[in-house]
């Protein structure tokens, strides 16, 4: 079985995710972030983009950037 990484190269590319510490956007982080793409999470004011950041750096050696917003 083929991986994301081998179906699509997404390097040099930003992906912006809104609702990114949320379920779904973790999962389009985590597809992206492997394919290759900078991350930029926006969410709302008090979510755990922490997390989430540090968990895309350390597992795809990726950037990821956020920002809260309402």
């Amino acid at each position: 079985m083929a991986s994301l990484k081998t179906l699509g190269d997404m390097t040099g590319r930003r992906v912006l995710i809104t609702g990114g510490t949320g379920h779904l956007g973790r999962v389009i982080a985590d597809t992206v972030a492997e394919q290759g793409a900078e991350v930029l999470l926006l969410d709302r004011p008090g979510s755990s983009f922490r997390e989430v950041e540090e968990h895309l750096k350390k597992t795809w050696n990726v950037e990821c950037d956020s920002i809260s917003c309402d």
